[in-house]
């Protein structure tokens, strides 16, 4: 790879939906029903402007009737006002009762009405209206948001979990669906925080506790993260996410034998461990730590198998395609990994060098600069390999200079050291070397184009030559 960058990114479970239940029952009254009710026990005027108006009654521009409780008269499917049997309006529901309907619509069509696959597009669609007939409808925001998360729509998604908590703050399952939005957007500190306020409600629910350790131990506090996965153990002890967080905990620490036994444990002593995506991909990263490449390989298939959409495992095989020079594989899958995580500077490293591999290089580029004005803590790694782009692709060897000479500060800012042996030295001399061959070319052009400019402008300034005088005869001269 002449020396650039690749992670291989290091994911526990916890980060999908299954603890955040969807809520079935809306908070508002009444029920959904296929007959029209009238709108008023008032006399129903005529189906005309003046009779409506007469009786009280005002029309729409489109000539529906509007009666004064606000109900607006039914449309047909042909655009017609709607009158029933005895010629009297049939009245749309009140906004309450359209909202339920629209609600309970979008979780049938959620789970597939039927035999049918789920529309989740459809549930969207219906959510998003139940919410603007009925701003505060708490359960519906709720419903809407935790689909947003699914569809991995995170800002929408926390905009929407954000409101379901505000018209209902003891939503326990709405505290525990933010903070999964906020951590896969790489919002640490206000998921934990999320988190917390669940705890408040449930001080030992083992969802939320999970939450808080996976982050604990995301932030670095290793020590800390295995005391509170040890102690959700001993309140729940088939917490697979428990155990996914302890195995990597010594994973961190490089005591491979112990992760390993953790994962093997949770996999053949816990409910479901045999049949959990992150257990196998994780046992995958031990063997690979172990350098077992091909048992780490037949791990993260299996959890493919089990999860198609498992990050973790796609991110590890795609680390894996990438040694192998198999960029399109790798690009495949790392791409379906971002839109998952957008915020995971680990997999936009490794996706920027899969773009290099199949010639993308304006995407590659791209990512490494949105890294860069982050200012994450990768921030070096971008830097280095942002000045190997510019230089191999671009041939902009002073931007790859400036590049290099950040990530230097940068690198030793964040506790790095730079010896006589770091790759930088040579990327900084290649590039120091093409700038002056390149510096040096432009300067023989320049005199060329000066010389040729010189001689042009001489031959400008020469009079041009007299033509010959005609060879005529002398006097007398012409034809006898």
């Amino acid at each position: 790879m002449n020396g650039r960058t690749l992670l291989f990114v290091v994911l526990a479970t916890g980060l999908g939906l299954g603890g955040c239940p969807e809520k079935t029952t809306p908070a508002t009254s009444g029920s959904a029903t296929a007959e029209p009710a009238a709108a008023s026990t008032a006399e129903t005027p005529a189906a005309t402007p003046e009779a409506a108006a007469a009786a009280g009654y005002s029309m729409t521009e489109d000539g529906r009737m509007i009666a004064p409780d606000g109900s607006i008269q039914r449309l047909d499917v042909a655009g017609y006002p709607m009158f029933d049997a005895d010629g009297n309006p049939v009245w749309e529901p009140p906004p309450a009762e359209q909202a339920k309907q629209l609600f309970e619509e979008a979780l049938m069509l959620q789970q597939g009405i039927a035999g049918a696959a789920p529309n989740e597009v459809a549930a969207l669609e219906r959510l998003s209206h139940a919410v603007e007939l009925v701003p505060d409808f708490a359960e519906a925001w709720y419903n809407l948001g935790r689909l947003q998360l699914k569809m991995n729509n995170l800002d929408q998604a926390k905009t929407s979990l954000k409101k379901a908590l505000q018209y209902d703050t003891g939503n326990l399952s709405g505290y525990l669906a933010l903070g999964l939005a906020m951590e896969r957007g790489g919002e640490f500190s206000p998921a934990i925080l999320q988190f917390q306020k669940g705890l408040q409600l449930e001080a030992e629910n083992v969802d939320l506790l999970n939450g808080v350790a996976r982050i604990t131990r995301k932030q670095g506090k290793t020590d800390l993260a295995i005391e509170k996965a040890r102690a959700i153990l001993r309140v729940n002890s088939n917490s697979l996410d428990a155990y996914n967080t302890l195995g990597l905990c010594y994973l961190d620490r490089g005591e491979l034998e112990l992760a390993r036994f953790v994962f093997l444990k949770a996999e053949a002593s816990v409910p479901g461990g045999d049949e959990s995506a992150s257990i196998q991909a994780n046992m995958g990263l031990v063997f690979f730590k172990m350098e077992k490449e091909f048992a780490a390989e037949e791990r993260f298939n299996r959890a493919r198998q089990l999860d198609p959409d498992h990050v973790g495992a796609m991110v590890n095989l795609a680390f894996l395609k990438l040694k192998n020079y198999d960029f399109d594989g790798a690009r495949a899958l790392l791409e379906q990994a971002h839109r998952v995580l957008p915020a995971s500077t680990e997999i936009k490293l490794d996706l920027a060098v899969s773009y290099r591999g199949t010639g993308e290089h304006d995407k590659a580029r791209g990512l490494y600069e949105d890294i860069v004005e982050t200012n994450d803590s990768f921030k070096d790694e971008a830097l280095l390999n942002l000045g190997i782009l510019l230089a191999d692709h671009y041939q902009n060897y002073t931007a790859a200079l400036a590049a290099y000479s950040e990530y230097i500060r940068e690198h030793q800012a964040q506790g790095g050291v730079i010896g006589e042996d770091h790759v930088i030295h040579d990327y900084v001399k290649e590039a120091e070397r093409a700038l002056s061959r390149e510096q040096k070319r432009l300067e023989r052009d320049a005199k060329k184009k000066a010389k040729d400019e010189a001689k042009a402008a001489k031959a400008a300034e020469t009079p041009a030559s007299a033509p010959p005088e005609n060879p005529g005869t002398s006097d007398g001269a012409g034809g006898q």
